[in-house]
């Protein structure tokens, strides 16, 4: 889970292969980032920003309603609905900064999911749309940020278009388009470039064999593996990470 509040200035990111632009006191939700990048911003922008891992963010949304969770996610980026609000929002980061600079030991962690667990709930009680109108996002957006998700969640396994599209129940050309129209890619190229987003990170951080690499991926073999690697980066698996690791000391 990211979440994101700038406090001044604006910036734009590329979230997910998609644009957002943010400017102060507008937020950012997303379940998951496989790829962000900064584009453009200005020279006073300030955002605040928290990346949580899956078990914290069980655990700050028990008890909140299915739905107000889930409007945060189904409009990623929205206004916040007035100034004070916003300042509140600002403040909890800011409480949960100090709160994790507590001496190891003396930290209770149900301190910090409650003040993310507050921040969630301000955020899903006073967010509008697009500075106060209704924006809409069409299915072809959802299928598209699910499309993302899923592909993260199953991409060392799952390779091909088909798969996807069969779980968004649409047609693999109907998900080429919708890719094509959000990121001027097409649906097969995206994914082979967060399998090869994941399969770098794999190679530096791992400690794996490329045999053990190739199988966890779902690759035929360890050849095939390289091929597809090289393809994508000009590099074989082993030189991108002899390179890094020589970048890197």
């Amino acid at each position: 889970m990211f979440i994101a509040l700038c406090t001044r200035g604006y910036i734009d990111y590329e979230f997910n292969m998609e644009r957002v632009h943010l400017e102060a006191g507008m937020r950012v939700c997303y379940t998951h980032v496989t790829h962000a990048r900064v584009l453009e911003r200005s020279h006073d922008y300030e955002i605040k920003a928290l990346l949580i891992d899956y078990d914290f963010s069980f655990n700050c949304t028990q008890g909140v309603e299915t739905n107000m969770i889930q409007s945060l996610f189904d409009n990623p980026v929205v206004q916040i609905e007035g100034n004070y609000v916003a300042q509140m929002v600002d403040k909890m980061f800011d409480a949960l900064e100090q709160y994790n600079f507590f001496p190891i030991g003396t930290q209770n962690p149900m301190v910090s999911v409650s003040l993310v667990q507050s921040i969630l709930l301000l955020l899903a009680e006073h967010s509008v749309e697009n500075f106060g109108k209704k924006q809409s996002y069409s299915m072809a957006d959802t299928y598209f940020r699910n499309f993302i998700n899923n592909v993260t969640d199953n991409v060392k396994k799952e390779h091909e278009v088909s798969f996807y599209a069969e779980l968004l129940n649409i047609t693999p050309k109907y998900l080429s388009e919708i890719c094509k129209l959000k990121t001027g890619r097409k649906a097969k190229e995206i994914i082979s470039s967060i399998l090869v987003r994941s399969l770098k990170s794999d190679l530096i951080t791992s400690g794996k064999s490329m045999k053990e690499l190739a199988l966890e991926y779902g690759f035929a073999d360890q050849s095939s593996m390289g091929k597809f690697f090289r393809k994508i980066t000009g590099l074989s698996p082993l030189h991108y990470k002899q390179h890094e690791i020589t970048r890197r000391k």
